[in-house]
């Protein structure tokens, strides 16, 4: 299902109702309607407005709602299988990527575009790995100033952090947590360590809303055992088991 996607274009460029009135002439009633999601349709004159000024192409007015209800993590490890039987513990994470060098990337996709034979991503972020020796913390992080130069255009660049911004205004917290403890824990098994350090964490820095910016700490032994991390999430989250969770990790 498509759904205009004003508010969102409106908010990247800092704009009132009153602006977009002025510049293209929409009466504000209809603007207010469409940027608060409550018209049923838009008028094709409208719509060639709403492009020339905001200076978009016509599909990029509209997303697809399904893909921000339901996401599921993937991996795609950029460490191959010689230093991964090299390396057996957290503190020695830097020997498997060079300085600045993503670990890996995780991707996002929502259930209609995935099949037994292909996933399509909606999205991916690149993640980088750094370990704390004296808090014995592992953290995977999505940083803004390595990030911009392992997309393969900015343009894509651009369009995750959009997508971003988007997953995090539509979910709750709850959802949003949930979905990242998943894609970490994958991401930790995948490396295959001997040694488990007591805290692993994720940080998210690109987006252009506050709810995009992320921060979590986990103790190892709640994140990495699904009964443990159950108990946590829930009573961390009360109302998410109310919530259609999906594909997201099970509550």
């Amino acid at each position: 299902m498509l759904e205009l996607n004003l508010k969102t274009l409106m908010q990247d460029r800092h704009l009132s109702i009153q602006d977009v009135y002025e510049g293209t002439g929409i009466s504000r009633n209809t603007i207010s309607q469409l940027y608060n999601g409550k018209s049923k349709g838009i008028q094709f004159t409208t719509l060639s407005k709403l492009v020339d000024y905001l200076e978009v192409e016509p599909e990029e007015l509209f997303v697809e709602s399904a893909e921000y209800e339901r996401l599921e993590p993937s991996l795609d490890l950029q460490v191959d299988d010689d230093k991964l039987a090299e390396v057996n513990k957290p503190a020695d994470i830097s020997k498997l990527v060079s300085e600045n060098e993503p670990i890996a990337y995780i991707g996002f996709a929502s259930p209609a575009n995935i099949t037994e034979e292909y996933r399509v991503l909606d999205f991916s972020l690149p993640i980088y790995a750094n370990y704390d020796k004296e808090n014995d913390s592992l953290s995977f992080d999505t940083i803004e100033e390595y990030a911009m130069d392992d997309f393969e255009s900015s343009q894509l660049y651009y369009n995750a952090v959009s997508k971003m911004d988007t997953f995090c205004e539509k979910n709750s917290s709850g959802k949003i947590e949930n979905i990242f403890a998943e894609a970490v824990s994958l991401l930790f098994s995948a490396l295959h360590f001997k040694q488990v350090p007591f805290f692993i964490g994720y940080s998210n820095e690109i987006g252009n809303r506050p709810s995009s910016y992320l921060n979590y700490l986990w103790p190892s032994k709640i994140l990495l055992d699904d009964k443990t991390y159950s108990k946590y999430i829930n009573a961390k989250y009360p109302g998410l088991k109310y919530e259609r969770s999906g594909m997201f990790r099970s509550n």
